[in-house]
């Protein structure tokens, strides 16, 4: 599938960041701020004085601030309590903006690409239907919409956080497609991208990126609702250590029945420090392909009909152990990353 990039839309792509003009840094006294022309923060750690030593990899994170919320944030105003009292520091809430009129640009110009494409789409119909065409998928991926913050090595088009909420400002447009976007980049394939070995990476998020396969995420479950801790569903380690055997149902699973990938969690029997077997949660990355992956018939919906969201059933599903993603006891951290 051919992918586009965001320089596909309008010009060459610039490098995002924090505005550069007017910033301020910190100054030897200890509190104050100077401009660039006053004081600039020193390469090298040693040339930092005793007393603002332990602060200066703080600073050089806080230059990356834009001014006026930096001032505040070394300022002695009491945060906490203003809020308390409605007296809010909107400063402290200063929007990053794109580095470049040629960046604002691009961006834009694929926005408007998106929007009119979103805005072809017969919502009602989608509605009607309970379900996203396979074309309009397709579509999707051909724009690079599956693969938003991907990494372009990895046929993503590499966005940052404020390039593509730009860009889901259009997706939004059509809710049932945005969920289903959203559910696939920012939960089923964000895991592996996240928590994954560089090996999972090169295997599953290339064609996650350009919706060749689709991701699912299966955390939640009726007993339990989005909380890890109390799950049921469990696999079960081999007798020759190379594979699970997974076994449980998983509730609201969006992109359950179409997906290719899921993450999927379940507990594992695991030796703790004291060497004593305990439950753990442990995040696997299942194939469909494995054979066992059962999605259920969807449930009728008030809103989003057309999402694809379901029950799935895995029965005895074989996982390699090459498939858990992260360590063994790392579920309830993976399961917080996104």
């Amino acid at each position: 599938m051919m992918m586009r990039r965001l320089t596909d839309f309008a010009g060459r792509r610039c490098a995002c960041g924090f505005p550069r003009t007017g910033r301020r840094f910190f100054a030897a006294s200890g509190g104050a701020v100077a401009t660039p022309e006053q004081k600039s923060l020193p390469d090298d750690e040693s040339q930092v004085s005793p007393t603002l030593k332990k602060y200066f990899n703080k600073t050089r994170i806080a230059m990356q601030m834009p001014m006026m919320t930096r001032e505040y944030a070394v300022s002695n105003a009491a945060l906490i309590p203003s809020f308390f009292l409605g007296r809010l520091q909107l400063e402290l809430l200063e929007y990053p903006e794109l580095s470049t009129k040629e960046n604002v640009s691009n961006v834009n110009a694929m926005f408007e690409h998106v929007e009119d494409f979103v805005s072809s789409l017969d919502s009602a119909q989608i509605d009607l239907q309970g379900r996203i065409s396979d074309p309009v998928l397709r579509s999707c991926g051909e724009i690079g919409l599956f693969g938003q913050r991907v990494d372009s090595s990895f046929n993503g088009l590499g966005l940052n956080a404020l390039e593509s909420t730009r860009i889901a400002e259009a997706m939004g447009l059509n809710a049932s497609l945005f969920a289903t976007l959203t559910a696939h980049e920012a939960l089923g394939m964000k895991a592996i991208q996240l928590a994954g070995t560089e090996e999972q990476k090169r295997k599953y998020l290339p064609a996650l990126a350009t919706g060749e396969k689709i991701a699912a995420f299966c955390l939640a479950e009726a007993s339990s609702g989005s909380d890890p801790q109390p799950i049921q569903s469990r696999a079960v380690l081999s007798p020759d250590g190379r594979s699970y055997f997974l076994n449980g149902r998983k509730s609201w699973v969006t992109n359950g029945s179409r997906a290719d990938v899921y993450t999927v969690f379940a507990l594992t029997t695991v030796k703790n420090d004291k060497g004593e077997q305990e439950d753990r949660v442990t995040p696997f990355i299942v194939e469909r392909t494995f054979g066992g992956v059962n999605p259920q018939s969807p449930a009728p919906k008030l809103g989003l009909r057309g999402l694809d969201l379901v029950d799935v059933v895995f029965s005895n599903v074989k996982v390699p152990v090459e498939n858990v993603l992260g360590d063994a006891d790392s579920g309830l951290q993976v399961s917080c990353l996104h």
